[in-house]
């Protein structure tokens, strides 16, 4: 019998699923185990056994021979392909291996083999190239931004598909809390993609999908105009490259999650909804939890709380809170904060504990800060009542911290009409921090810097101090005058 490869099974996995028609979720609650630990032996981040593959192919009606049969496919194809001395160059070079293989093994050449032997190929393939661009990942991550596209340009082992798709998905991590940030990933997975050797019709399809990520990160920036010149490119590019990823190394689901994004930054709430649905349609279940929360935002921008709330209900069920501890903060945030608003403190307050634990966990002060808003004060106090859960009349100074934290956003190109209704100050407030702080910085002059607006009210109490002085030593000589005598009383004809 041939010699089995570890990532064999979860190849197998990926191929018996996708080829009998499930769903991850359907197949996961079928069998009895969570939605993210089916996603993880697909994507090679979890072990699959033998017996744990026999149990998931009995639950799908497949006979435990065809694992055997796959398997020696595989086999097959890897003997053919070996010696090849570097890795192939995309799609096509998987292609013409897959036809060479099927002309020497007779039992192969059925138009259902070829395609069977296809797909498990260019998973396998897929897998070990994602595993080797999160090494790479590592090693990018402790550089510059300079220093990596310098990297990029400079060594061809960083020219492949999957640290293109890695760079990307690093984006969209960081377009949350570090739009800036975002953008420089996403412009590094643009220039893998330029770079990616092969055929030309990969490398465009490869770049429009990469660029898609480049438009979010600008949309994250603010930079709504950039943005969709981007978009539009990517659209173009993308279809340039159609029949280009025959394999669908690439997860389209994105492009309409990134477009839908878009169309709520510029206001356009209706088409905004309809390409959320559309990523939907096309996920079978990896992505859901995250296009679930996008919908949400969409929902409560629409002021449609309710809605909101059940749609954040189902993508919390979805999401392992330690694989993906981002996502799940981002879910359950969003939660509390429509619990709230629907005057439903009773169904929130023991939520607030184990959101607070996700924050601490990912070390980022503005998660923390946000949990901090007026809207949640006093709730970490037991047997508090209901009415202390809400906004309070008013309220003391916004720290220094959280000022600094808001001035950083709005350099970094957010939006203080976004951040207002996502942090509770007004726009204009943020706005007036961010201008005092330029005049501090020096980069304007049109104003008095902090310092010396502490020194004019300090001149001015002073100045209020002496004039209450005065006027109390005016009011006691004259007191003191009336009664010696020396000032003659009103009405005297003396």
């Amino acid at each position: 019998m041939a010699k089995v490869v570890l990532a064999d099974f979860n190849v197998l996995l990926v191929f018996f699923r996708t080829g009998q028609g499930w769903g991850q979720a359907e197949l996961a609650d079928a069998a009895g185990i969570p939605a993210s630990l089916l996603n993880d032996y697909e994507r090679g981040r979890k072990t699959l056994t033998r017996n744990r593959l026999e149990h998931l192919a009995d639950v799908m009606g497949i006979p435990t021979e065809r694992i055997d049969e796959s398997l020696a496919c595989l086999a097959a194809n890897r003997s053919a392909a070996a010696g090849a001395g570097q890795e192939p160059d995309g799609p096509g070079a998987t292609r013409r291996r897959v036809e060479a293989v099927a002309i020497r093994a007779g039992r192969l050449m059925t138009d259902f083999a070829r395609s069977v032997l296809t797909l498990m190929t260019i998973e396998g393939e897929a897998l070990v190239a994602r595993q080797r661009a999160e090494r790479q990942m590592a090693r990018l991550r402790k550089r510059t931004p300079s220093e990596r596209l310098f990297l990029v340009g400079e060594g061809r082992h960083f020219r492949n598909w999957a640290l293109a798709e890695s760079a990307a998905l690093e984006s969209v991590a960081k377009a949350p809390n570090h739009p800036d940030e975002a953008l420089d990933w996403a412009r590094l997975a643009v220039r893998i993609a330029v770079l990616v050797p092969g055929e030309e019709v990969w490398r465009r399809r490869l770049e429009g999908w990469a660029l898609h990520f480049q438009a979010n990160a600008e949309r994250a920036c603010n930079v709504l105009p950039a943005a969709g010149l981007s978009l539009a490119r990517a659209r173009k590019l993308w279809k340039a490259g159609e029949g280009g990823d025959p394999g669908r190394l690439l997860n389209e689901v994105w492009l309409p999650w990134i477009e839908a994004n878009l169309l709520l930054a510029q206001r356009e709430f209706a088409e905004a909804l309809r390409k959320i649905d559309e990523a939907l349609d096309l996920d079978p279940g990896e992505r859901r939890g995250q296009i679930l929360l996008s919908k949400s935002n969409i929902l409560w921008r629409l002021d449609d709380p309710e809605q909101s709330t059940a749609v954040l209900l189902e993508a919390e069920a979805l999401i392992d809170a330690r694989r993906e501890p981002r996502l799940a903060f981002g879910v359950r945030f969003n939660l509390l904060v429509d619990l709230c608003d629907l005057g439903r403190a009773a169904e929130a307050r023991p939520r607030l504990g184990a959101v607070r634990e996700i924050a601490e966990g990912l070390g980022e002060p503005l998660d923390l800060t946000r949990l901090e808003l007026p809207r949640f004060r006093g709730h970490h106090a037991p047997f508090l009542g209901e009415e202390e859960f809400t906004m309070p009349r008013s309220r003391p100074p916004y720290p220094p911290e959280f000022r600094r934290q808001m001035i950083e956003l709005v350099r970094a190109g957010r939006d203080p009409g976004h951040l207002a209704k996502e942090f509770e100050p007004s726009a204009q407030a943020i706005r007036n921090w961010v201008k005092q702080a330029d005049v501090d910085e020096g980069r304007r002059e049109d104003d008095l810097t902090s310092a010396e607006h502490e020194e004019l009210r300090r001149l001015r109490r002073e100045n209020r101090q002496l004039r209450e002085e005065r006027e109390i030593l005016a009011k006691a000589a004259a007191w003191f005058a009336r009664e010696t005598g020396s000032v003659p009383p009103k009405g005297s004809n003396s």
